[in-house]
C-alpha cells in the first residue's frame, strides 16, 4: 500500500473543514484536486472503466442537487462543490452511505453549534474572527464541515480507497 493516494481523500476534507471553520469558504481548487486525482488514481490502481464512469456520473448527479440547494439558498456553493467532489471518491451504491454520514454529522454540528451560540464565552475569545463568527446566531452552520466528517466516516467505502489500502 502506498501511503500518499490513500491520504488524499481525508486530508483534503480536513482541508476543507478547517478553511470552512475559519473563513465560510471552501476553495474550488480542493473540490477540483479530488475530482482531478480521482481519475489518474482509478486507473492506476485498477478501478474498473465501468465503475470510474459511475462514480463521475453519481459526482454530477450530486453537483446538480448541490447546484439547486444552493440555488435555494440551504447550502454554500463551495458545500455544493466539495459534497459533489467527494462522492465520486464513492460512486454508487457508496455515495448513499457517505451522504448518511454527511447528514449525521451535520445534525451533530448543528446541535454542537447552537449549544456553542447559548454558552458565554470570553470577549477576547470572540474577538478571534472565526470564533466570533461561529458564536453569532446570524451566521450559517459552516457545512464543509459536516461534508468532511461524513467523508472521513464512510472512508472505507469508497472503492478506490479499498483497492489503494488493499
Amino acid at each position: 500500500m502506498e501511503l500518499l493516494p490513500v491520504l488524499i481523500l481525508p486530508l483534503l476534507l480536513v482541508v476543507a473543514a478547517m478553511n470552512d471553520i475559519a473563513t465560510m469558504t471552501i476553495p474550488n481548487w480542493i473540490s477540483g484536486l479530488l475530482v482531478a486525482s480521482f481519475l489518474p488514481l482509478g486507473f492506476a490502481f485498477g478501478m474498473p472503466i465501468g465503475d470510474i464512469a459511475v462514480a463521475l456520473g453519481v459526482g454530477f448527479g450530486f453537483l446538480l442537487v448541490g447546484m439547486a440547494c444552493f440555488a435555494l439558498g440551504w447550502i454554500g456553493g463551495g458545500d455544493a462543490k466539495l459534497i459533489a467532489a467527494t462522492a465520486v471518491w464513492f460512486g454508487w451504491p457508496a455515495s448513499l452511505t457517505f451522504m448518511f454520514c454527511t447528514m449525521l454529522a451535520g445534525g451533530a454540528a448543528t446541535l454542537v453549534l447552537l449549544l456553542f451560540r447559548f454558552m458565554r464565552v470570553p470577549d477576547p475569545v470572540l474577538s478571534v474572527p472565526w470564533v466570533g463568527r461561529l458564536h453569532s446566531t446570524n451566521e450559517a452552520l459552516p457545512y464543509g464541515v459536516a461534508i468532511a466528517a461524513g467523508g472521513l466516516i464512510a472512508l472505507r467505502q469508497s472503492p478506490l480507497i479499498d483497492l489503494m489500502a488493499g
